[in-house]
Formats: structure tokens, sequence, C-alpha cells
């Protein structure tokens, strides 16, 4: 088994791209999303603060009579806090609240793009750790394992052993690379909002529907290419063997599909509101204890959300979980019903 997890090991730095590339193409393509929410009766743009700066009134009387209140929250709502969500301070955040504060052409840009691509520049890091991890374990591996290599040994044996009691040996070790890299990946994703000026990706939903999508796309390719057409439309039909079967078929070819678009909407609510509900648990208490000692004038607070933070490293790993061996549960469950499940004793 120690020996599969390392052959195992070598393929999950390739296999990741691919997720990791999936991923990011629904990401990029809606990334212009927040700059098309609706505007409120002035043209400003609510939410993110993207087009907040312009100002511009399309009523000539009230430009004319709030021309100066709107030009001053033009300018500042874009840094205010106002428009930045619940949820602790990031990076960005940071920057467009004491860096980019000035009325330049470039600071008004950086807040605007900010806003748009400061999910995708977390999944990039999420993506580049998992490259240059992968990558030092697989050249400096040995017989004689470091804690590195054993933590991810270990790790990559465990992902085996699930897929191996789910699909049977030979497409355990076949799609657990696929499986394993789903679970570090989105672990990593949920841990970066817990470290300081980090956001967690996955607290947003237009990631989690990328994930998805990759989990909807893979299970039906698996599913036409170990099945054919026919064994494909065979399974969606509720694999009929009899005439009653076969008399249910097209019931249940229509509940199938349904359920197949489904499963991708699921897992991404599932965890775009786990992730969520725990930033903004952690937030509300950070902001609570800072409001504690605020009469103080002291410039801090007190740690209330730091016992929280310890039960979002709980749900980050349960919540990566739920979400790869689901995706093994679909796998699995499209694979052909006549492969012998034996072969994980």
């Amino acid at each position: 088994m120690m020996r599969g997890a390392r052959q195992a090991m070598s393929s999950i730095s390739k296999v990741w791209v691919l997720v990791l590339v999936l991923a990011l193409a629904p990401a990029i393509a809606g990334a212009s999303e927040p700059a098309a929410h609706q505007e409120d009766g002035h043209g400003n743009t609510e939410g993110h603060g993207a087009a907040v700066e312009h100002g511009a009134v399309h009523d000539p009387e009230q430009a004319t009579d709030d021309s100066g209140d709107h030009g001053e929250a033009g300018h500042g709502g874009g840094h205010g806090n106002g428009n930045e969500p619940m949820e602790l301070p990031n990076l960005p955040m940071v920057l467009r609240q004491f860096v980019f504060t000035g009325d330049d052409a470039f600071s008004r840009s950086f807040v605007h793009y900010s806003h748009i691509w400061e999910n995708v520049f977390y999944i990039f890091l999420a993506g580049g750790l998992l490259t240059l991890l992968s990558r030092r374990i697989y050249s400096r591996r040995s017989d004689i394992p470091g804690r590195l290599q054993a933590f991810a040994e270990l790790l990559v044996e465990q992902v085996l052993d699930i897929t191996c009691t789910m699909m049977g040996e030979k497409d355990g070790r076949k799609y657990a690379p696929f499986i394993a890299t789903l679970f570090v990946y989105i672990l990593v994703m949920n841990y970066s909002g817990l470290i300081p000026l980090g956001k967690s990706p996955t607290s947003t939903f237009l990631n989690n529907i990328s994930l998805g999508i990759v989990i909807f796309l893979y299970v039906q390719y698996t599913g036409i290419r170990r099945n054919g057409i026919g064994g494909y439309l065979h399974h969606l039909a509720g694999s009929p063997k009899d005439m009653v079967g076969w008399m249910l078929s097209p019931l249940m070819f229509f509940l199938e599909v349904v359920g197949e678009f489904i499963k991708p909407l699921s897992l991404s609510l599932r965890l775009f509101g786990n992730i969520f509900g725990e930033d903004m648990l952690l937030a509300v208490f950070a902001l609570l204890g800072t409001v504690v000692l605020s009469a103080t004038g002291l410039p801090i607070g007190l740690p209330l959300h730091l016992p929280f933070m310890f039960l979002s490293l709980m749900m980050g790993a349960i919540q990566a979980l739920v979400f790869s061996l689901l995706a093994a549960v679909y796998i699995a469950l499209m694979l052909p019903h006549d492969h012998d499940h034996a072969e994980a004793h």
C-alpha cells in the first residue's frame, strides 16, 4: 500500500493543475460580475464599490443639487468600510483601505479590480503553494521518508483505502490522485482565510460552483468513457432489466438527469454556506472584541474570535473531506456495475 501511495503521489502535481485550470475558467469568465451589480437611482454600483467612484447622476436635477455630496460618496465610498464585506481583513482589503486611498487613476483602478480579482488571487496562491509543496516532496523522496514525505504518504494511503473500498483495487488506484488533489486543494483554500491577511476563496459561491462544474464534467466524462454512449444512457435510464424497469425508464431518465445537474449545485452550496458562515462568525466576534475595548482608546481588541478559529480548523477539514468523498461516490456510481469490488479486500 505504501508503494501505491508513492506512485499516486507522483501524479498529484499533474492532476491538480487540471483541477485548477478548470476551476479558474468559470471564475475568470464571471470576473466582471461585480461590475454588473444592480445600480441605484443615481447610477452608483452597490455592493463592491466598483463603479461608485464615478459619482455620476442620471437625473440632471439631482446632478445640480447633490453633486457635492455624490462626489464625496463616489470617491470615498470606494474606500469606505460600507462597501467591504463582513470578513476578517485580507491583503487587498487592507491595501484598499490604507494604501490606495487617493483619487488618482491608479488608485481607482486598483480598488475596482482588486474587488473583482481578490478571490482569483488567493486561488492562485493556493495552487502555487500546492505546486511548490508537491514538487518539493516528490523531488526529495527517499526510502526513509522525512516528516513531510511521511505525512504526504499517510494522506495518500488513506485516500487509497477509501477509493479502493468504493471502487475496487484497480479503479481506486486510478482515481485516488484526483480525489486526493481535490481534498488538499479545497483544504488549503478553506484554511487560507485563517491566516493573517488571508481569505478563503471557498467563501464565495462562484469559486465553489466552478469546482462543482469540474466534478460534473469529470463524472460525465468518466461515465461515457467507461460505459460507452449506450451504457451511459442505460445508466441514466435506471439500468432497466425487466419490463417494469423499461416502462419506468423515461421517468427514471428524467430524474437521473435532474439529479446529475443538482449534484454540483448541492456540492457548491454546502461548501459555500459552511465556509461563508465561518468567516462571518469570525468577523463578528473580532469586531465585538474591538468594540469591547473601544472606550479605552487602545488600538487593540479582545481576541474573542480565537476559540472559533479552532472550530474553523475542524470544519474546514470536514468540508474538504465531505466534498472529495461525495466526488468519489459520484465517480463510483458512474463506473460499470459489473466491476469487481471484491478486489478491495
